[in-house]
């Protein structure tokens, strides 16, 4: 019963942060904790490397790109994926913090990580030959993000958006049942932009150039859409260590007052009071979306 109502005060404590929650909140704010980069980095997801593929060979035409620009690459997850497809890969990311601990990460010739905003990007005019937002975009100003996409990216050039849909488990209905309902609980801790482009997958954002030329098998010019299925195995522990990894959760433990061991075990007390007792492994579905479109030459 008191976790019960404990679930249910923190459905009404989303409700109302989500009516004061400002749009144009400051990311760099939301991962100042190296802790939550830490987790952000062993237990996210890292870009598929189908994805990548797609973007040199398809989109591409199987060009070799120069300058690979990985913006909000926090702490290099997506970064180091692109090794070896492009001959400079620069990861940029506003959080110090992130930026740190991918420096101290991914070490290799082609990669340099920067620190700094979406709304300036580093790079000369048409000097970049591909542009990634993995799980960013979100945080963006997306008008200032789009007009410097439009200065740096060559003709020919890709810019592609990628995020991570909330993964679901799938062999264990009552433990998927349980997750979509606390995911709804930490979603509302989100910004109100993460409800506006992350939610509906990014339908709701018009890339650059992809309503000027309509999408042709010949040009490969407009909107692209891709997404590939990924399969990971974790137990009940793994499961809330990636659930800690939210931005979101970082939020919830501030309006809350808690600390991230009281939020962990008050996420392990909602999953027991919906039926899910076990610690052994279960079958989860990470959903990587790729919205991606070329610069028309």
């Amino acid at each position: 019963a008191v976790a019960k109502t404990a679930a249910a005060a923190g459905v009404r404590a989303c409700e109302r942060s989500l009516a004061t929650k400002p749009i144009d909140l400051d990311p760099s704010g939301l991962f100042k904790d190296k802790g939550l980069s830490e987790r952000y980095d062993k237990f996210r997801p890292k870009l598929p490397t189908v994805l990548v593929e797609t973007i040199v060979n398809k989109l591409m035409g199987g060009r070799r790109p120069g300058l690979w620009l990985d913006v909000g690459c926090g702490p290099g997850n997506s970064t180091q994926q692109i090794i070896g497809y492009a001959d400079k890969i620069v990861g940029v990311d506003i959080s110090e913090t992130q930026i740190e601990v991918a420096r101290q990460k991914v070490i290799h010739p082609s990669i340099s990580f920067t620190t700094g905003g979406c709304d300036s990007l580093p790079a000369e005019d048409a000097s970049v030959d591909v542009i990634t937002a993995v799980q960013a975009a979100h945080y963006f100003d997306l008008p200032a993000f789009f007009s410097e996409v439009r200065r740096v990216l060559k003709p020919g050039g890709v810019l592609a958006l990628i995020l991570f849909k909330s993964p679901k488990c799938t062999s264990c209905p009552i433990l998927g049942a349980a997750h979509r309902e606390l995911d709804t609980v930490l979603m509302g801790y989100g910004t109100t932009a993460l409800h506006r482009y992350y939610i509906p997958n990014y339908t709701t954002i018009t890339l650059p150039w992809e309503e000027e030329s309509p999408v042709t098998t010949e040009s490969h010019v407009g909107r692209h859409v891709i997404e590939h299925e990924m399969e990971v195995r974790w137990t009940m522990e793994e499961t809330l260590n990636y659930l800690l990894s939210y931005s979101m959760t970082t939020q919830a433990c501030e309006e809350r007052g808690m600390t991230m061991a009281e939020w962990r075990e008050w996420m392990r007390e909602f999953y027991r009071e919906r039926g899910v007792e076990g610690e052994g492994e279960e079958t989860w579905v990470h959903t990587a979306l790729m919205a991606a479109v070329v610069r028309p030459n």
